[in-house]
């Protein structure tokens, strides 16, 4: 395991999460911390600058989200389950969350949505048409997207199948989909654990050979008391399934487009340069990026050309 993972109160560390516009060097943080406090930051990937954003008071449900190819939007998918619409999913232009649409959603059932690849649709997890033409036909004529609805059954589910969906389009295989959730007692460390973990796999792009290493994220607990929702592990591993590199706990890891390794934990971001060779990992050392932990909510108001398309 990486240094970087120290053992200290990470329980009370800020918890980020990033998505990476799959056509462009650029991404988008969210960065949660109260609970219900989330922070949205643009990050350039090519220079690893961050312009921190607006924040949101509100429960948002990150793997639920995603940034279109060019970074340009991003759609979310956030609650509070007590004002007007309770919870809804909306699209806005990073780092701000000032919704240029909106779409009611009421429940925490669903929600979300993804960008097509052609750039120019939008499949929304929500129960289509009917509250859709109901709620949204005003906007209409403003979404400069088709909106399609994700699947036969849209609205239902909860981070998945948003987050699978989005994972494998970006170059994700699914390699091992896990056993089924086995709930445990009161007084555990986990809510549910797997016999079998899900396994997910994702080599660099092919940069005149064949690659020899893919990262992989393994999640077979949740609902940890006291702590993340979400528990998983990242690794770097070589042909025929050797461990080469253990990263440890994570709540976000993920290839950049340069083949680099990034993942979140304990409040910061970090990389791993690439290496041709798998065995050269072992004497890489990683490097800190940003540490996100000391900042404290603020009311920022946007500037006026966030509400336009």
């Amino acid at each position: 395991m990486l240094e970087t993972h120290s053992t200290a109160d990470w329980k009370n560390t800020a918890r980020l999460y990033a998505l990476l516009a799959p056509a462009a060097r650029s991404a988008v943080v969210l960065r949660r911390g109260p609970s219900n406090h989330v922070r949205m930051i643009s990050w350039d990937l090519e220079r690893d600058q961050f312009t921190p954003g607006q924040w949101l008071k509100k429960r948002v449900y990150e793997r639920r989200c995603d940034l279109s190819r060019d970074g340009r939007y991003f759609i979310y998918f956030a609650a509070d389950y007590k004002s007007r619409f309770g919870s809804w999913t909306a699209i806005s232009k990073p780092p701000f969350f000032s919704a240029l649409c909106l779409w009611p959603k009421g429940d925490g059932w669903g929600g979300g949505g993804l960008f097509c690849d052609d750039g120019r649709t939008i499949y929304l997890n929500h129960g289509l048409p009917a509250d859709y033409e109901k709620n949204m036909a005003t906007q209409l004529a403003q979404i400069p997207m088709r909106v399609q609805p994700l699947h036969d059954y849209s609205g239902g589910g909860e981070d998945d199948p948003i987050r699978t969906y989005r994972m494998l389009r970006d170059g994700w295989t699914l390699a091992a989909k896990g056993s089924h959730s086995k709930m445990t007692g009161p007084g555990g460390p986990y809510g549910f654990v797997q016999k079998e973990p899900t396994i997910f796999d994702k080599r660099p792009q092919n940069k005149g050979g064949l690659p020899r290493w893919s990262l992989q994220l393994r999640s077979r607990y949740g609902h940890e008391r006291q702590g993340r929702w979400n528990v998983e592990e990242a690794g770097i591993f070589a042909a025929r399934g050797k461990l080469v590199l253990n990263i440890g706990r994570v709540d976000w890891s993920d290839l950049d487009h340069n083949g680099d390794i990034l993942w979140a934990w304990m409040g910061k971001l970090w990389r791993l340069e690439y290496r041709r060779n798998p065995l050269g990992f072992k004497l890489a050392q990683p490097r800190l990026l940003a540490d996100f932990n000391d900042m404290t909510f603020e009311n920022i108001a946007p500037p006026a050309d966030a509400g336009n398309w």
